[in-house]
């Protein structure tokens, strides 16, 4: 009997790779779980926006008014109101944490309560649980597909014997899974134990994970065969199946052979490369690339081929120019005079505004340009912010030269639209289409590096906002798109100045500005665990004991000596909410964080702790000169790269 393939959709977070994807078939074990699930909680206690504020409360933890705000999408004045009704209904305190002792008035009083079926997965290579749990009903039932040209992993027979997740454990699946969900969509609790049945029975699956060789580092990236970014229990486990299985170190060995001398690209044999086809240009900007390539049998680009040219170009603009700031700024002007600020805006850049001015950008939108499905509305929107923010953005010269952009943009918007519905439709035979010029046009003003003129010079494809985008493109293959743009911009900015390092550095380079960059950013992520107050009965002088204590109850090993050496009046004062280093932002989190917390942590990187020691060696005072392989920098970078995504998994997610 053949093995079926679990179907969850595509996932394609790849880019900028060598060659093509390559697919996986992943044995697992299935078991059938059963769950509550909860419909609704506190229904006539709270109204809408106090029972959004509060799950957001209790599934994140402290946040203040303005985070909250950003993180529900609703006005600070609305929530500061909310905020103080929540404290005066004994809900939360001070610090807007949840008061346990009042729980049941809102999460037990009024809950509707059913239990459903679910399957939780257990990998059958390595035998880790995966952080994925399926309900099963009406609305998503379990389906399989037909695959071919998979290349089937071997199962690990003491894998496949380990048996199903205790209750506890999938306690901790489910954890991991609302920590991946948008906080005020959660409509289900964490269940107790007792009510956790799990069937000891596994059905036996496979499931399809895509596979790619990046460009920027040559290593290898797995999808998440359920949907998400890259899977990371997936990508340890292959490493380690590597180390000790030969077949497979001779399927990869032939793979990456294969890449270093790729034959011609299936469909382009025939067709002659154009100026701006270039390897490096493809690396860079591998979607406007295929966007502006001709379908195959066309001799020309279609009126949708240019639409997708210029949406590809302005989005690849933005990247260059840190987007996330206008992004902020886009979501909280929502209200009935968008239309006006944004024209205001563009006719201050020079633009003629057309006679509807523009709409609103949904926030979905902006989850689509995360997820690096760019629409016209929002890049057009980011670009335009950014350029009024800075006078050396492109977009200000095409204002200059091109004061009608925007029309023409939006007739060429229609004439897609007309295309697409079977109107007044113009198909590019013989002919170039008029708007094919402007498009060239507009495209090496955003991007010089793109010239369509085969005598024409680049005039910056080596510059910094080239080296800007090969950073942002490099980290966000590494992170993922969602959980990169989910950091901080202090954590943002110093992982990007750290990250244009290590692509130009040489042997010998000195590294002490991208030791300390690496270390800002570590410090960024790890504020975001710290409590505010000390562990209730430790006294000062007991912290580190206590610390190491729970490191090794975890799994986490000993202190290292940079920890173990970080003076109490430092951790003190990072408990207060006073973070000075990140030794002492360690401690805290050793202290702060629950037991099950930190196992995850050790799950995830049992070098946890040495990683951390390992920069805090390196870095020093910062005052000394660093000279530094670059392959040592490459593992450092892999090394921190790893540490800040084991946080970021501990922290709530789109």
């Amino acid at each position: 009997m053949s093995t079926r393939t679990l179907d969850y959709g595509d996932n394609d977070p790849f880019s900028g790779v060598i060659g093509r994807t390559r697919h996986l078939a992943w044995p697992v074990h299935a078991y059938r779980i059963t769950i509550p699930a909860t419909l609704s909680a506190g229904r006539d206690l709270l109204n809408p926006f106090e029972r959004v504020i509060l799950n957001v409360i209790d599934a994140v933890g402290r946040l203040d008014e303005a985070a909250l705000a950003q993180e529900t999408c609703l006005p600070v004045d609305l929530v500061r109101t909310v905020i103080l009704r929540l404290r005066d209904k004994g809900l939360i305190n001070e610090d807007n944490l949840v008061i346990d002792r009042n729980r049941r008035s809102w999460e037990e009083e009024i809950r509707e309560e059913n239990y459903t079926s679910a399957l939780a997965f257990r990998e059958l290579v390595g035998g880790r649980l995966l952080p994925f749990v399926q309900i099963l009903d009406g609305r998503n039932p379990l389906k399989t597909k037909l695959v071919d040209r998979r290349t089937l992993l071997r199962r690990d027979y003491a894998s496949s014997r380990l048996g199903p997740p205790s209750a506890k454990e999938v306690i901790s699946i489910i954890t991991q899974m609302k920590r991946r969900s948008e906080a005020y969509a959660q409509s289900t609790r964490t269940p107790a134990i007792k009510q956790i049945r799990v069937e000891r029975e596994p059905e036996y699956y496979l499931l399809d994970c895509p596979i790619a060789v990046q460009a920027h580092d040559a290593e290898f990236r797995i999808a998440d065969p359920f949907g998400t970014g890259f899977s990371r229990v997936l990508e340890d486990v292959f490493s380690l199946r590597l180390e000790t299985d030969e077949k497979l170190q001779e399927w990869m060995t032939n793979w990456r052979r294969a890449l270093s001398t790729p034959k011609a690209r299936d469909g382009e044999e025939s067709r002659p490369r154009e100026p701006f086809d270039t390897d490096e240009i493809r690396r860079r900007y591998p979607r406007l690339v295929r966007a502006l390539i001709p379908s195959p049998g066309a001799q020309h680009r279609s009126v949708e081929n240019i639409y997708a040219s210029l949406e590809w170009a302005l989005y690849y603009t933005c990247e260059m120019h840190d987007p996330q700031l206008a992004i902020r700024r886009l979501k909280q002007e929502t209200g009935n005079n968008y239309s006006q600020w944004l024209s205001g805006i563009a006719e201050g850049l020079g633009f003629e505004v057309p006679r509807y001015g523009f709409r609103p950008v949904p926030n979905g939108k902006f989850d689509d340009y995360l997820d690096q499905k760019p629409e016209m509305d929002t890049v057009l929107g980011i670009c335009l912010l950014q350029a009024e923010a800075h006078h050396e953005h492109p977009l200000r010269r095409i204002a200059s030269a091109s004061p009608d952009f925007i029309g023409r943009i939006r007739v060429l918007a229609r004439d897609r639209g007309d295309r697409a519905h079977g109107k007044h439709v113009t198909v590019a035979n013989g002919a170039q289409l008029e708007s094919d010029p402007f498009m060239r046009e507009i495209i090496s003003a955003l991007l010089p590096a793109i010239q369509f003129d085969s005598n024409a010079k680049s005039t910056d494809a080596g510059s910094q906002a080239d080296l800007l985008l090969d950073a942002r493109t490099s980290l966000q293959d590494a992170f993922g798109y969602r959980s990169f743009n989910k950091l901080g911009l202090s954590a943002q900015a110093s992982l990007l100045t750290a990250e244009q390092f290590w692509l130009v550095c040489k042997d010998g380079d000195d590294a002490r500005a991208f030791i300390s960059n690496l270390y800002s950013a570590l410090q960024g992520v790890l504020r975001e665990f710290l409590s505010g107050t000390a562990p209730v009965g430790a006294r000062e002088g007991e912290y580190k004991e206590q610390a190491a204590v729970k490191a090794d109850r975890a799994g986490l090993g000993r202190l290292p000596d940079e920890l173990a050496s970080v003076r109490p009046r430092r951790i003190r004062e990072t408990l207060q909410g006073n973070d000075l280093s990140v030794g002492a932002s360690v401690i805290a989190l050793l202290l702060t964080a629950g037991q099950e917390v930190l196992k995850e942590i050790a799950n995830s990187q049992p070098d946890f702790l040495a990683a951390i020691a390992d920069i805090l060696a390196k870095r020093g005072h910062a005052n000394q000169p660093a000279p530094m392989q670059k392959a040592d920098a490459g593992e450092l970078r892999k090394s921190a790269i790893s540490t800040v995504r084991t946080l970021l998994e501990l922290i709530q997610e789109d």
